[in-house]
């Protein structure tokens, strides 16, 4: 007989006493994430940078901007082949560059994705 393990999750939660933390001394984002439910983006990536800094700033004295990568070929390759997601090769060449006006398409792919989070 397989247990439901929202019913397992639930006994377990029963057992564990928690209380909110004092401080916040780090904060831990995914950064894409972040990224993709931003509206109404800047047009330079110097200030889409300034307003993830300043988003990320407030939230404790560390941040870590974490973003996730595959290795080559990976499961992620086959899905943005299949959507027809793939897009040529991308290089941010400065500060000042402006965002391609489909940024939210571009963050399907890994050539952007390595280029933006350098």
């Amino acid at each position: 007989m397989k247990t439901d393990i929202s019913k397992l999750m639930k006994i377990l939660e029963d057992r564990i006493t928690s209380e909110p933390p004092q401080r916040i001394d780090a904060t831990i984002i995914d950064g894409m994430f972040l990224i993709q439910t931003m509206t109404d983006l800047p047009s330079t990536f110097a200030e889409i940078a300034k307003v993830i800094i300043s988003r990320l700033s407030s939230l404790s004295s560390r941040v870590d901007f974490v973003c996730d990568t595959y290795r080559h070929p990976s499961i992620k390759d086959i899905e943005r082949t299949s959507r027809s997601a793939v897009v040529g090769r991308f290089i941010l060449s400065g500060r000042d560059q402006r965002r391609p006006k489909e940024f939210h398409k571009a963050l399907r792919s890994e050539s952007f994705k390595t280029s933006f989070e350098k």
